[in-house]
């Protein structure tokens, strides 16, 4: 089970994500999360799609998070440059650090 703690880091972090966006005028879709039992997954929502950009896996018994990236078919596969950590806040940071590699629709201002 997610802690609810990191549930409201994810919000919070979306909530940004899409922020930008909307500082950047890409009005075009908007930044989602759907959240399983072990499971928060990063998504965009487009007017006719939803897309799977990254997933940020729970593991109980080892109090572990780990980013497992959309491969397609709705798949997904870990990523191993990221190690796993305890702390989702970390991982978030990395992905955001990264973004340009799990979300091609937000590049880093700087690459605008």
């Amino acid at each position: 089970m997610v802690p609810e703690i990191d549930r409201l880091r994810a919000r919070r972090w979306v909530n940004g994500m899409n922020a930008e966006r909307r500082n950047l005028d890409l009005d075009d879709f908007v930044f989602d999360l759907v959240e399983g039992p072990s499971t928060i997954e990063l998504v965009e929502r487009h007017a006719d799609i939803v897309e799977s950009l990254v997933r940020f896996r729970y593991t109980k018994t080892q109090s572990a998070w780990r980013v497992q990236h959309h491969v397609g078919a709705g798949r997904f596969r870990a990523v191993q440059f990221i190690e796993p950590t305890r702390y989702l806040a970390e991982l978030l940071v990395e992905v955001n650090e990264l973004r340009d590699h799990f979300v091609q629709s937000l590049l880093v201002p700087n690459q605008v």
